[in-house]
């Protein structure tokens, strides 16, 4: 894609220098017949990372510059792709917009905004701030997901519920890598242009939006820290049911294992073998041995916890 120059509504004011990539002869015309755009322009090659600069004190040349990364791997985080721009007063530069990428806006659905923006600072937080609302959409989404984990943890809270919960963590980590460069993008203007920024309706726009997303971003958060710390407490809580099933299990077995340990003995003289009633009475030991210590647990309160969770279990 070659330079595009696209005026807005009155193109004696300010004009859009579109350029699809950096290196490309557009772009190194553009550099050479603006002074202040060589220094930007030479250190665009092998740039892979968000970066914001300003330029102040040079009157009409002040200028709000750098990289911002658009779409990273969902595994890896690492970028795929990013825009490059530089704005004055007069005009804005970007180099490797990608409309679908960035916003989501058609060609026409782009000229027409670009049209109503009254100076380049709104064009340029126009995109910004079409950035932002995708990336809001994206997080409608995160939280529809949040939602639906939320609801199968009440259910069923194992393994595969961490695993979600950790790559939710992931995923909010993700939207907060593409949208901080644009939150501070958003702070930087207002360092370059001062009181133009705030007059600027795009601006004002896009900085509300992006207070929105820091709002939501916390609260997201918020929220799946919860999720873990409640996972942790689950799976402590269920750690010590187990242990005090086994206990409680080990204990009420204590009189079959030891009445059978010690009828199972092979020892010559046992009397016990002569008797005629004797297997009926072992029998009745053990019952009466079992049901003595279940009893001794049960009027000290030790089991009553695990059964009536086993029958609210049941009856859900």
């Amino acid at each position: 894609m070659g330079m595009r120059e696209e005026p807005p509504r009155d193109p004696q004011e300010w004009t859009w220098h579109r350029i699809g990539e950096a290196a490309s002869p557009e772009a190194e015309a553009l550099a050479g017949s603006k002074p202040e755009l060589q220094r930007w322009y030479g250190r665009l090659n092998g740039r892979i990372s968000n970066h914001t600069g300003v330029r102040t004190h040079a009157g009409e040349q002040d200028a709000l510059y750098g990289t911002i990364v658009t779409s990273r791997d969902g595994e890896t985080l690492r970028q795929h792709t990013m825009i490059h721009y530089y704005v004055t007063r007069h005009y804005l530069v970007t180099i490797g917009l990608d409309l679908e990428e960035l916003c989501g806006l058609t060609e026409l659905e782009l000229s027409a905004k670009m049209s109503t923006c009254d100076s380049s600072l709104d064009g340029f937080f126009l995109l910004i701030g079409e950035a932002l609302n995708r990336y809001m959409a994206g997080m409608d989404h995160f939280e529809e997901q949040l939602f639906r984990l939320e609801a199968e943890m009440r259910e069923n809270n194992g393994m595969r519920v961490l695993d979600e919960i950790m790559d939710c963590r992931y995923e909010l980590l993700r939207w907060s890598a593409l949208t901080l460069p644009m939150r501070e993008v958003v702070a930087a203007a207002r360092e370059v242009f001062m009181d133009e920024a705030e007059e600027a309706v795009e601006y004002k726009r896009t900085r509300l939006r992006a207070e929105r997303i820091v709002m939501l971003e916390k609260q997201y958060e918020q929220e799946v820290e919860t999720l873990l710390r409640m996972d942790d407490s689950i799976g402590s809580v269920r750690g010590n049911d187990i242990m005090k099933t086994l206990t409680v299990f080990t204990a009420v077995v204590t009189p079959v294992m030891a009445l059978g340990a010690l009828w199972g003995m092979n020892f010559k003289e046992m009397p016990e073998l002569e008797w005629p009633w004797g297997y009926a009475a072992a029998l009745g030991l053990i019952v009466a041995g079992t049901f003595a210590v279940y009893w001794f647990l049960y009027s000290k309160g030790w089991t009553g916890d695990i059964l009536k969770r086993n029958r609210q279990k049941s009856k859900h």
